[in-house]
């Protein structure tokens, strides 16, 4: 037995597996597209919103047009009750009697039923049916269902929703105990109207529904793709504008922007521009004084650096043989070497001020 269901199984499992990575799949897919811009975002969400609430009003629609036609069919057989009852009551004497008078009783309640387009039964207490309005002649001993017999017995106009066995639409009965409500009623009567079929209207309902919400739906792309334009578009052109700059060129931001975010943001990114450019422009002024600046320094370290090594020269060669005038090449050579320190010094000030040590 488990070898013979092993098989099955293994084909289950392989066919949830794929079901499983499709599904996967194609939650992946949406999920890149949705987040693939804003245009297609904006346009995803109003229409997905659109089919969903379209796709409920067309459900609550349905709902509510049953629900009315289910409350207005129910007033009216309540009425039609009422008035059966009042009528049969102007003719109370109508039970009595046999032979001729029940042709008579049969013309009555065709005469009510056709009147009020609903089919009339009377009955007793038990059940037992003693006239109706339908064609056929009463049965001894045919009875109602006990359904009806035990409203009858709560001694109050009741309705009830059943379903039709010949149509399978839905229908409604009344039970109406016959007669005033001072003296305990000994017979009722029960309604039973035609069968109620929406499905006709509801298809017709649900057809102008659908056609005009692929109206309104083609409206809403209309809508979302222009909304979804005109917020996309400025943002666009101000990513190729910071994209622009941040490859060392002009920031250009058209000065006309339609939504007071994009305006700003816009505003700012135009600052912004202006400022670098402003710190551009200071900091080629920066190299451009540290190039001169570190020209001249290395022009003045040539020099004192030049007479250094020819009084040391001078002295290590021994042309300088008078103490008076090698004590003069010394002096100047520790004078030259003092200036060397100090633009040294000025060399390490401006390396920390760069560093901003």
């Amino acid at each position: 037995m488990m070898a013979y269901l092993r098989p099955g199984r293994e084909k289950l499992g392989r066919l949830w597996s794929t079901v499983h990575g499709s599904g996967q799949a194609f939650k992946q897919i949406l999920r890149d597209q949705l987040n693939k811009n804003i245009y297609t975002r904006i346009l995803f969400t109003n229409v997905a919103v659109f089919l969903v609430a379209m796709i409920g009003l067309i459900f609550f629609s349905s709902h509510m047009a049953k629900r009315v036609a289910y409350d207005q069919a129910q007033q009216d057989l309540l009425r039609k009750a009422k008035r059966i009852n009042y009528a049969l009551l102007q003719h109370a004497h109508w039970l009595g009697g046999d032979g001729g008078q029940a042709q008579s009783r049969q013309e009555l309640l065709k005469f009510l039923a056709d009147i009020f387009d609903t089919r009339v039964t009377v009955f007793d207490r038990e059940g037992a049916i003693l006239e109706t309005s339908a064609e056929q002649e009463v049965i001894p001993g045919s009875k109602v269902e006990s359904a009806y017999v035990e409203m009858f017995k709560r001694g109050q106009l009741e309705i009830s929703r059943v379903l039709d066995p010949e149509t399978g639409q839905d229908a409604f009965v009344a039970v109406v105990p016959m007669g005033s409500s001072i003296e305990a009623p000994e017979n009722g009567i029960l309604l039973e109207a035609k069968s109620i079929n929406t499905d006709l209207a509801l298809n017709r309902m649900r057809l102008f529904l659908f056609a005009g919400g692929v109206v309104v739906l083609v409206m809403v792309i209309f809508v979302s793709v222009s909304l979804a334009m005109s917020i996309s578009r400025p943002i666009s052109q101000l990513s190729a504008a910071a994209a622009g700059a941040g490859r060392g060129g002009n920031m250009i931001i058209p000065e006309e922007q339609t939504l007071d975010e994009i305006g700003t943001l816009a505003a700012q990114l135009n600052d912004l521009s202006l400022r670098l450019q402003k710190i551009q422009s200071e900091s080629s002024a920066m190299e451009e004084e540290k190039s001169r600046l570190f020209a001249e320094i290395s022009h003045e370290l040539r020099t004192p650096l030049t007479a250094v090594q020819g009084f040391v020269e001078a002295i290590r060669d021994g042309i300088v043989q008078d103490e008076a005038v090698r004590r003069r090449y010394l002096d100047t050579i520790y004078t030259q070497t003092v200036h060397i320190s100090r633009l040294v010094d000025d060399l390490l000030i401006l390396s920390r001020l760069e560093s901003g040590t």
